[in-house]
């Protein structure tokens, strides 16, 4: 049987790469880290699921997501690092991994931290910080889709 998060982490995978061809995905981690490389770029994308139902979705860190965002930093700096945070049925709030500074996050440093993802209807994500400290920093609901790395170097 198919669980919920198995099935939205292949949702999310979908939209994500479309009609993209050839592509080339590794699931480097059982819990939602896939390498995914297009002739003309590379990827590192964790998948991480919230079951709640309605917003606001928490999101925690374990030491494992944290060494694993870590050595691929450090063995792959040039490769774009995505979080894919999957908000049940809601849809997907992409992160990039370069971007946690702005949150109040670092790699190296994540495990045991959390950060949550709320949004009204009709309007963007909001991603707050640990401890739900408001931060002002937001990602369109259509950013998921939009999402163009297969186009560019």
């Amino acid at each position: 049987m198919i669980s919920d998060k198995e099935l939205l982490h292949g949702a999310a995978l979908l939209v994500l790469l479309g009609g993209c061809r050839p592509l080339r995905i590794h699931l480097v981690e059982a819990s939602g880290v896939y390498a995914i490389d297009s002739p003309n770029t590379s990827l590192v994308l964790m998948l991480k699921y919230s079951s709640k139902p309605t917003s606001a979705w928490q999101f925690a860190f374990t030491e494992k997501d944290d060494r694993l965002l870590n050595e691929l930093r450090r063995t792959k700096p040039e490769t774009t690092a995505i979080l894919g945070l999957v908000c049940a049925k809601d849809g997907v709030c992409r992160l990039a991994v370069a971007d946690l500074p702005t949150i109040g996050l670092r790699v190296g440093e994540l495990a045991g931290k959390a950060v949550s993802v709320s949004r009204r209807s009709g309007s963007s994500y909001r991603v707050h910080g640990p401890q739900r400290r408001p931060l002002g920093y937001t990602v369109p609901i259509g950013a998921w889709r939009e999402l163009d790395m297969w186009d560019h170097q």
